[in-house]
C-alpha cells in the first residue's frame, strides 16, 4: 500500500479531499446538523474529518517537497564534491607541469652549455685544421720546388 501511498502522490492527495468532502457532506445530509460546537467554538458538522484530512495533504505535499528539495542538494553536494576531486587533480597536473618546466629548463641549460663546449672544440679544431692545411701546403709547394730545381 505505501508504493501505491507514495507514487501517485497527487492522485492519492485529491482522492483523501475528495473523501474528506464526502465524508462531510454525507454527515450533513445524514444527521441534518449545520454544526458541531468544538470548545466554545461552533465549526461546520463533520469538518473536524475535513481539516484532519487536508492537513494530511498539507503534510504530504511539505514532505515531497522536501524530498525534491533533498534531491536537489544531494546532486549539488555530489556536483561540488566532484568539482573539488577535479580542482585538486588539476593542481597536482599544475605542479607536475611546473616541475617537469623546471626541469626541462635544467636540461636545457645543460644542452646549452654542451653546445658553447662543442662550438670551442670546433673554432679550435678548425684552427688547428687551418694551421695543417698551411703546413702540408707549404709542404707540397717546397717538394714541387725542390723538385723543378733538380
Amino acid at each position: 500500500m505505501t508504493e501505491w501511498w507514495e507514487r501517485g502522490a497527487e492522485r492519492a492527495d485529491k482522492l483523501m479531499a475528495a473523501v474528506g468532502w464526502v465524508l462531510v457532506f454525507g454527515s450533513w445530509i445524514t444527521d441534518r446538523q449545520i454544526k458541531d460546537r468544538l470548545a466554545d467554538v461552533e465549526v461546520p458538522h463533520g469538518a473536524q474529518v475535513t481539516i484532519l484530512i487536508f492537513a494530511l495533504i498539507g503534510r504530504r505535499i511539505r514532505s515531497r517537497q522536501w524530498t525534491e528539495a533533498a534531491a536537489s542538494v544531494n546532486e549539488l553536494a555530489e556536483a561540488l564534491a566532484k568539482r573539488m576531486v577535479e580542482t585538486d587533480a588539476r593542481q597536482q597536473e599544475l605542479v607536475d607541469l611546473q616541475g617537469s618546466l623546471e626541469r626541462l629548463a635544467h636540461e636545457s641549460s645543460g644542452r646549452e652549455e654542451i653546445l658553447v663546449a662543442l662550438q670551442q672544440s670546433l673554432t679550435r679544431y678548425t684552427k688547428w685544421l687551418l694551421v695543417l692545411t698551411v703546413a702540408v701546403a707549404l709542404i707540397g709547394v717546397g717538394t714541387i720546388v725542390i723538385a723543378a730545381t733538380h
